[in-house]
């Protein structure tokens, strides 16, 4: 399994669509922000029922360690390194101009997370730094991508 990992606007999709025309893997998308712990859970437990051979665009359990603190103000017990051994990590993280002039609106942004995603953007950005940083330790592999430097190779 692969997962794309960043902040909106970072390439995810583009990249996850990328992987799955080279490999021949389906992509499974992640359906905006959970509306609460049970379906965050839910989300987890559908992810675990994945076939290996998927590219996830974001999996709700790393993600929401990010955006819960920050857009939500709330913390889970997901523990990364119960989902990463197992999988591929791919961080998407293009110069921040390009993530902050990049996100595009989704159906699922409800208005208020568009609204906090607008004005903490570099902390968002600055949390997936710091986490990135060990969790590409704990991945069975880890690549960095920026899209705008040109195309990711596998």
């Amino acid at each position: 399994m692969i997962i794309v990992e960043g902040p909106d606007g970072s390439g995810k999709s583009t990249l996850a669509n990328t992987l799955s025309k080279q490999l021949g893997w389906p992509v499974h998308r992640n359906s905006g922000p959970p509306r609460d712990v049970a379906e965050l859970f839910e989300r987890v437990d559908r992810y675990r029922g994945l076939p290996e051979k998927t590219v996830c665009d974001r999996h709700a359990g790393l993600s929401e360690l990010v955006y819960g603190p920050i857009i939500r103000g709330t913390r889970h017990p997901i523990n990364p390194s119960d989902i990463l051994p197992r999988i591929t990590l791919s961080y998407c993280r293009p110069p921040f101009e390009v993530i902050k002039a990049s996100h595009m609106v989704k159906d699922s942004d409800p208005a208020l997370h568009l609204k906090l995603l607008e004005e903490r953007i570099d902390r968002i950005v600055e949390t997936y730094d710091r986490l990135m940083a060990g969790w590409g330790t704990l991945a069975h592999d880890y690549r960095f991508y920026d899209f705008t430097k040109g195309d990711f190779k596998l």
